[in-house]
């Protein structure tokens, strides 16, 4: 179990930091969860890439209230460990017309400006910032999303902004 942080955070992280992060969901969702599912399988509408599934959600979401939606559907905001792992992501976020979707991924910096984490508490050991990114531009800029800009890398934003999100969960 981790503990929580008594620090003075942005309003809108208050929530997540208070959410407790689990691997498995809450019991009253795992029978939804799991219906259909094979042992060692994704669900029928995700994804797989190594020994995790992923979930494109094109619902337009704060950081909170997308990773809410994820911690809902048994997993996180996804984290990215590889450059490959990264792309395989991208291609889940195109649209018909090959248009990558601006997506929020689960990495924040609002505990320790700076000092990015994942929020399925994975280690922060790959980056694909774009150019004199993270920059925390007018202050408050403590969430990750990715496709930003023609560059398609990663921006730090506002938590507040609404994005597309990328849901991911160990198999």
């Amino acid at each position: 179990k981790r503990g929580i942080y008594s620090l003075s955070l942005p309003f809108c992280l208050e929530p997540l930091l208070k959410t407790k992060v689990e691997r498995t969901p809450p019991e009253a969702q795992v029978e939804a969860v799991q219906e259909g599912i094979k042992e060692g399988s994704c669900p029928s509408d995700w994804y797989t890439y190594g020994s995790h599934c992923f979930k494109f959600v094109s619902i337009q979401q704060s950081f909170v209230d997308s990773e809410q939606n994820c911690l809902a559907l048994g997993g996180n905001l996804a984290s990215v460990h590889s450059l490959l792992e990264y792309q395989f992501m991208q291609a889940l976020t195109k649209d018909a017309n090959g248009h990558l979707h601006s997506t929020w991924l689960g990495g924040f910096d609002a505990i320790k400006e700076g000092t990015w984490m994942w929020s399925d508490g994975s280690r922060f050991d790959y980056t694909n910032w774009d150019t004199d990114e993270p920059n925390n531009a007018g202050e408050g800029e403590d969430c990750l999303h990715m496709n930003a800009a023609s560059a398609k890398l990663w921006f730090d934003v506002p938590c507040e902004w609404k994005f597309a999100s990328l849901c991911s969960r160990r198999m």
